[in-house]
């Protein structure tokens, strides 16, 4: 669901709430839970971002699969400015992001949007 004015964005918080991850963890699926957390930490450590949010966006793919209701962390969004990806192309970029992510995606991290650039 794109969310393109603040109406809409807060049916879809109001939705959110009634969403059963939301009554059993008491955190919006956008908010940042245990997976988030945890790279957000380790994106800090990494990089030094001068801004960095780490993105649940699993409640967004809700029914893309059998089965799947868009409950956990399985879809991450990554956004970061960070002066560490001054003159590094995309494809650098990435595998850098990758590689700091490559635990939680051998544990089963289904997609990871990134979103990053360098400050100059």
């Amino acid at each position: 669901m794109l969310v393109q004015n603040m109406e809409d964005y807060l049916l879809t918080q109001q939705m959110a709430k009634s969403h059963p991850f939301y009554k059993e963890n008491g955190y919006f699926m956008s908010e940042q839970g245990p997976l988030a957390k945890k790279l957000d930490e380790k994106m800090r450590k990494a990089f030094n971002p001068l801004s960095l949010e780490i993105i649940n966006e699993s409640h967004l793919h809700a029914g893309h699969q059998p089965g799947f209701n868009g409950e956990g962390e399985s879809h991450i969004r990554v956004r970061m400015i960070a002066e560490h990806f001054n003159g590094m192309n995309r494809v650098s970029i990435h595998r850098a992001i990758n590689t700091i992510c490559a635990e939680e995606i051998a544990a089963g991290l289904h997609a990871l949007s990134i979103d990053v650039k360098g400050t100059s």
